[in-house]
């Protein structure tokens, strides 16, 4: 009940993790709609993660995790109904295992990671709405992982930047509306098979991903 007074309409999500490690760190910066006057806003976030900050603007905001797994941050000024703000949280830690949505495993030797968070992990591992009558209008993932693995997450891959601390950083962008719970990532030494899907000139690519 107490996400229910704004709209998400995008999400630029930035997640490092590492396949070897049960660990994950990111920044959430979300774009939303007050539906009532708002001083505070709520997010859902498991209290085993650790928030370092929250901005809007640049200016850092005050905020409070609680033990019923939400995240409370408090505006400067109320923000009048139908304002549109954007805050960037930025956090780190190991991901809760209540709805065990986050899963660092291996195959075959191998390190594998992948989040499956339907109906209500998502706040396991990063700071969202999970209030599933409120799709997100669209999201850009930046998944960042060592470089010898193959990122996945939801949408269109968009590209690759090598970075210089031996990482890589696949960027994924996805337009349509989705929930909280449906956004997930998966990395690991995948094998990448295309194929193509449709009917001239209206084709398009399914990209499978394989161990």
């Amino acid at each position: 009940p107490n996400t229910q007074n704004y709209d998400i309409s995008y999400h630029k999500l930035e997640f490092t993790v590492d396949p070897s490690m049960d660990y994950i760190s990111g920044i959430v910066t979300t774009t939303f709609t007050a539906l009532t006057n708002l001083s505070t806003v709520t997010f859902d976030l498991s209290n085993q993660l650790i928030v370092s900050s929250v901005t809007k603007e640049g200016l850092s905001l005050p905020f409070t995790q609680t033990d019923t797994n939400e995240l409370g941050i408090k505006f400067a000024n109320t923000l009048n109904s139908g304002t549109v703000a954007t805050v960037s949280i930025s956090y780190y830690g190991t991901p809760s295992k209540q709805e065990n949505a986050f899963t660092s495993s291996s195959h075959r030797g191998t390190p594998i990671l992948y989040t499956l968070s339907e109906p209500y992990g998502a706040r396991d591992w990063w700071p969202c709405k999970q209030d599933l009558n409120d799709k997100i209008g669209g999201i850009d993932v930046y998944l960042t992982a060592p470089s010898q693995y193959t990122s996945v997450t939801n949408g269109v891959e968009i590209s690759q930047t090598v970075n210089a601390n031996g990482t890589k950083t696949t960027h994924f962008s996805h337009d349509y509306p989705i929930p909280a719970y449906l956004i997930a990532i998966a990395v690991t030494n995948y094998q990448i098979f295309t194929q193509t899907a449709g009917t001239a000139p209206n084709t398009f690519p399914v990209v499978n991903y394989f161990y």
